[in-house]
């Protein structure tokens, strides 16, 4: 049996720098020792088109562990809410066929068999429409998979907190070498030429081949300073080996022992937790605080960054080409190559919570989960009074008035805050100014030039700088949570969190609910007809109204899948 550690290291050992150009000329020379023509990345500048899968439009978790999409088309996704399966327009839900909901690693063999691996009830293989459970003779081992790989002679590997595996039929042989014993193994990757690389949670790596122990690689040998944190392949089995800081290496086992051919830097992409091929070629990077892709050009960000950083636990190219992330903070994302400009990307907004816009002369200004945001007509930001002074705060709603005015609605001590771009001057309107509360979804401009303010206690109308009108619980309000507004022909209406829809009268407050034919009371949005009638439609939980004669009709027949209805 040949054992041994990496031996050679190009930072380290000064021959081995001296000869790295040349070997790099011969990589590039091999087939498929270099990344795929058809892999060159695109602009720098690309616009991506993102979509976001969470509990808010099917996806029935906001977070996911690991996903891939099988040969025949269909999208599989793990997470801890279970295993499902995504076929463009909704999510079937696999989960009560297996003995877990907590799925950590998928994998689609050579011959279209699809490997899961949960979290605490170990493997099964999905072939025919049939779950089978593989299991090890001791039952409580293998019980946590993380990852897979495949050998070119077809032969199944499984990393796990209990070793390594391969799979022999509807059994786990263990892969028993001296060294490995006690480990915990979090990645796994084979080679062209058959070579396993089994990485375990301390960051070694363990090389054999079939029966035959080969290296061992310590974190120091190949990163000086740092740890190995993931291991992966591209498309053509050369291997890539990821840092927990923000560096990337390729290496080969060829007959002379393990070898260092490259290393890239991921800028401030840091903490590598998984690599994976892609069919074009390139190498999809998942980090704890981004995602980009490895090309023979180097490192590619693709998410912008920013706010709420991704936190990416694995990849996949579909079909079409476009890039799914599995997020532990935000979902699966979608990440598609758009054809038009958008200004989230000219502005740099990233991964920020955008919850509302609203134009007031040549400036845009937007509202955040984190602040105010300013941009000019090109969506270059611009930095103002109002830009230092508004962050750190939620603004859920922005409007400009008549007189150009922009008013914020603040989930904050600050209530609703009156912004006049041509003085600079800002004014907050808090409880200390008789708002019911400084929770304030909605501001409204009416038509007489006054302002609606809708908070979690109520609706206030604000007129020359003061409270005029208040309504709240003590006013009738059953639900005094307002969540939208409309004025339609001098009738003004909110839509509240539970109890309908109000009319604010001069003689006082009437219920639209139940009665009425409102069956949902949670009231998202109301949009009036433009035909000029007074009649108006209404987003209320996962339905669509049409009011008309006193009365709510259902409109069916609409397929809007899971979740409620935001806007129309």
């Amino acid at each position: 049996m040949k054992t041994g550690s990496l031996f050679i290291d190009h930072r380290r050992f000064p021959r081995l720098r001296r000869t790295l150009p040349l070997l790099l000329a011969l990589v590039l020379l091999l087939p498929g020792a270099a990344f795929a023509a058809e892999g060159h990345a695109e602009s720098e500048h690309i616009n991506y088109i993102v979509d976001t899968f969470n509990e808010e439009n099917g996806l029935p978790t906001g977070e996911a562990n690991t996903l891939l999409q099988a040969d025949n088309g269909y999208l599989w996704i793990g997470s801890y809410g279970g295993l499902l399966r995504y076929d463009g327009s909704s999510f079937t839900d696999f989960s009560d066929r297996l003995m877990s909901s907590a799925i950590r690693a998928l994998f689609e063999s050579s011959d279209g068999t699809l490997y899961i691996g949960t979290n605490d009830a170990g493997m099964y293989r999905f072939r025919d429409d049939v779950f089978t459970m593989i299991s090890a003779e001791n039952v409580h081992s293998f019980l946590c998979i993380r990852d897979f790989a495949e050998a070119p002679d077809g032969t199944i590997y499984t990393a796990s907190t209990s070793g390594i595996a391969r799979v022999d039929g509807d059994t786990l042989i263990p892969c028993a070498f001296p060294g490995m014993e006690g480990e915990q193994f979090l990645n796994i990757a084979v080679d062209r030429n058959g070579v396993v690389w089994a990485m375990s949670g301390g960051g070694t790596l363990y090389l054999f081949r079939g029966s035959e122990f080969l290296y061992t690689i310590a974190s120091d040998d190949i990163l000086p300073g740092g740890m190995i944190y993931s291991v992966g392949t591209d498309k053509n089995g050369v291997i890539y080996v990821g840092s927990e800081d923000d560096r990337i290496l390729r290496m080969a086992c060829e007959e002379e022992g393990p070898t260092v051919l490259a290393e890239y830097s991921t800028g401030d992409v840091t903490t590598i937790n998984h690599l994976n091929a892609a069919d074009d070629g390139t190498v999809l990077v998942s980090s704890l605080n981004g995602f980009g892709f490895l090309d023979e050009d180097g490192f590619h960000r693709v998410d912008t960054p920013g706010g709420n950083p991704l936190s990416a636990n694995w990849a996949a190219l579909d079909h079409e080409g476009n890039r799914w992330v599995a997020s532990s903070n935000y979902g699966v994302i979608r990440y598609t190559v758009g054809c038009f400009d958008s200004c989230n990307y000219n502005s740099d907004l990233g991964t920020q919570t955008v919850n509302a816009v609203t134009r007031s002369g040549d400036l845009f200004y937007i509202g955040t989960d984190n602040g105010v945001l300013v941009f000019d007509r090109d969506w270059r930001p611009v930095q103002n009074a109002l830009t230092e002074e508004g962050q750190g705060f939620r603004v859920r709603n922005v409007t400009a008035d008549a007189d150009g005015l922009v008013w914020m609605a603040t989930y904050s001590e600050h209530g609703v805050i009156c912004y006049d771009p041509k003085t600079g001057e800002r004014t907050d309107f808090g409880v200390a100014a008789g708002l019911n509360s400084d929770k304030v979804r909605v501001v409204y401009p009416l038509s007489d030039g006054r302002m609606l303010v809708g908070s979690q206690l109520g609706v206030n109308i604000l007129e020359n700088g003061r409270v005029t009108e208040s309504y709240g619980s003590d006013s009738g309000m059953e639900n005094a949570s307002i969540l939208c507004a409309m004025e339609l022909n001098g009738r003004v209406y909110v839509g509240t969190d539970g109890s309908g829809i109000y009319e604010i009268t001069d003689d006082g407050l009437i219920n639209f609910g139940f009665a009425e034919g409102l069956s949902q009371g949670v009231v998202l949005r109301m949009k009036p007809d433009a035909d000029g009638s007074g009649n108006f439609y209404v987003c209320a939980g996962d339905k669509f109204y049409y009011y008309e004669n006193g009365n709510f009709r259902e409109l069916t027949g609409i397929d809007v899948g899971a979740g409620s209805i935001y806007d129309v």
